[in-house]
């Protein structure tokens, strides 16, 4: 990846590793450590099952700190979750993503109906483009620069024209903080951007009791997609909302919310 600020903006938000291991690391003062899972990962080369790392630090209350746990995978992509969850990876040329659920067995059905944090990235500079621009024309309709990609790779002529038509869901709600960074909701029982089928392998997120809450941002300089969602029982709203204001602060602000 280029070396941007777009590009530490990643880094810090969607959690890539920068410790080796075998390192010291410092805690940042006004900071938490919470532990780093490793994650089960699909890889364009294999599988591997990934060791947990050090711990990383998170600018978040004690009482919050305290009940997440850091889930990477064997790429470097990794996620804030609840602790004591599980999780499985993918990474290829076209991006990576990380699922954390209370049993890995419930994020490895085809249709995922439970509690869920999930992480999604795309390139933009390789076939990754081709799903991110259908999500772009979905979500950044309002962007000169975004619906010019768009118009790019619908020239390419490789997806299905209808796929770049999209309007949002009626049910969403959509917040933007900025033309590139969208907050979202989609409410318990709906289909809409938190439900939509954007899983590796063809996985769905299914609708269900829980709502499904998240953050997108967009970032050309460092030619990347990235989406965060979040659905969690209700005595996890905290921690829910814990992850996705980090998320927000991070894309907003470029503050250090993970080291």
């Amino acid at each position: 990846m280029k070396s941007t600020t777009a590009t530490a903006l990643v880094l810090l938000c969607v959690g890539i590793s920068t410790s080796a291991p075998g390192h010291t690391q410092n805690h940042p003062a006004g900071t938490r450590s919470v532990p780093t899972v490793g994650c089960f990962t699909h890889g364009q080369t294999g599988t591997e099952d990934t060791p947990g790392g050090l711990p990383i630090s998170v600018r978040s209350p004690p009482q919050l700190a305290k009940l997440m746990a850091y889930y990477e995978s064997g790429g470097g992509l990794g996620e804030l979750g609840p602790v004591g969850w599980q999780c499985l990876a993918w990474t290829g040329s076209y991006g990576g993503s990380v699922w954390i659920g209370p049993e890995r067995s419930s994020i490895s059905d085809a249709e995922v109906a439970g509690p869920i944090v999930f992480v999604q990235t795309w390139a933009l500079d390789t076939s990754g483009r081709l799903a991110a621009a259908s999500i772009i024309a979905r979500l950044f309709r309002h962007s000169a620069r975004a619906q010019s990609f768009v118009a790019q790779v619908k020239r390419e002529g490789l997806i299905p024209a209808e796929d770049f038509a999209a309007s949002p869901y009626p049910a969403d709600r959509l917040h933007y903080p900025s033309d590139l960074v969208v907050e979202f909701s989609t409410p318990a029982g709906n289909r809409g951007i938190g439900t939509e089928k954007l899983f590796d392998a063809g996985h769905l997120l299914q609708p269900s009791r829980l709502a499904v809450r998240g953050i997108a941002a967009l970032s050309f300089d460092d030619d990347r997609l990235v989406i965060v969602r979040v659905r969690v029982p209700p005595n996890l709203e905290p921690v829910g909302t814990e992850i996705l204001r980090l998320e927000r602060e991070c894309l907003m602000t470029g503050a250090t919310c993970i080291n």
